[in-house]
């Protein structure tokens, strides 16, 4: 099912480049405090959890986790808003870092890519275990939206048992189609700054990709370039088109057997939403849409109800009211 949801933006903000970067500005006076929780991987490396806590947070409460997007972290500005806002409705908040992000660097050893859905079934599994009467509901941002989207298709029917709803917010679900993209000469800043991003991941973890590259660190300029000579390499991918086709959400979302929801919009210089809304996907998956919004900006005309972060209001009313 698709829906076409109104939103209009912030006056004189309608261009998707403004919309893009207001989405990544903070405008908080402190990050909501939390307790560092480290989850082992499979092959030993560790993921680095911010969980916070509202104070009359019982085991039987509901718990949000949140995956960033890519060059981001439990710091990115769209977790610090949605934490804030979340416990102040008395849910349990988990910020995940993926691989060598956020508090989490330095605790492993090969750095993150846009397919890694094991690593979150892991952290899953662990909180879980420890508060197994408490609802999950799962939010994915950008390259974390292709993440959880990929897991729900994976688990298909036996996701309902983990996770109560997965949320995914403007997920590049054809990897490759989002690399073209981003590819653009308009486009051309965004990657600029991921490739930087992705760049000091490799420096921050040159032990893993040392013996990958003996002669030294090579640089690159494109994101389809830094997969070819780092993410294939580290982690087995024959190309950068077998890591996209093998990763990609789209290949596993017709699988998807629980409750899905996701935002797209339609004007995304980042994230082509064709593919998605062209799949033929179960009625357990809602896409909603709209014409403008950029990548993850959604900023809202504050005269609206929805308010200035449209985003972060349309997104606690997908959740119960209450964490009760």
């Amino acid at each position: 099912m698709i829906v076409s949801l109104p939103f209009t933006p912030f006056p004189l903000a309608s261009s998707p480049h403004i919309q893009t970067f207001m989405g990544t500005v903070v405008l908080l006076h402190s990050a909501p405090s939390s307790k560092q929780t480290l989850v082992r991987m499979e092959d030993g490396d560790l993921l680095s959890c911010e969980v916070t806590t509202p104070e009359n947070w019982e085991a039987g409460h509901a718990t949000v986790l949140m995956v960033h997007g890519l060059g981001g972290s439990h710091e990115s500005a769209y977790l610090l808003r949605m934490c804030h806002k979340l416990t102040a409705r008395g849910y349990r908040v988990i910020r995940m870092n993926l691989r060598g992000c956020g508090s989490g660097r330095g605790h492993a050893t090969r750095s993150y890519h846009s397919g890694l859905s094991d690593d979150l079934f892991s952290v899953i599994k662990a909180f879980k275990e420890g508060s197994p009467d408490s609802r999950f509901y799962v939010m994915g941002f950008s390259l974390g939206g292709n993440i959880v989207l990929k897991l729900a298709g994976e688990l298909e029917y036996s996701a309902s048992r983990w996770v109560e709803r997965f949320i995914a917010i403007c997920p590049p679900t054809d990897l490759w189609a989002c690399t073209k993209r981003i590819s653009r000469p308009s486009n051309r800043v965004y990657e600029r700054y991921f490739v930087r991003s992705l760049l000091q991941q490799v420096q921050d973890n040159w032990k893993a990709y040392s013996e990958l590259h003996k002669e030294g660190f090579p640089q690159c300029d494109t994101i389809l370039e830094f997969d070819e000579l780092y993410t294939c390499r580290l982690w087995g991918y024959h190309s950068a088109m077998d890591y996209y086709k093998q990763c990609s959400a789209i290949k596993f979302m017709p699988s998807i057997r629980s409750s899905c929801r996701i935002l797209l919009s339609k004007d995304d210089p980042v994230v082509a939403p064709e593919p998605v809304c062209e799949l033929d996907l179960p009625s357990y998956v809602e896409i909603f849409t709209t014409e403008y919004g950029g990548h993850m900006g959604f900023l809202g005309d504050p005269r609206q109800p929805e308010g200035l972060r449209w985003m972060d209001t349309t997104l606690l009313s997908w959740l119960p009211e209450v964490a009760v």
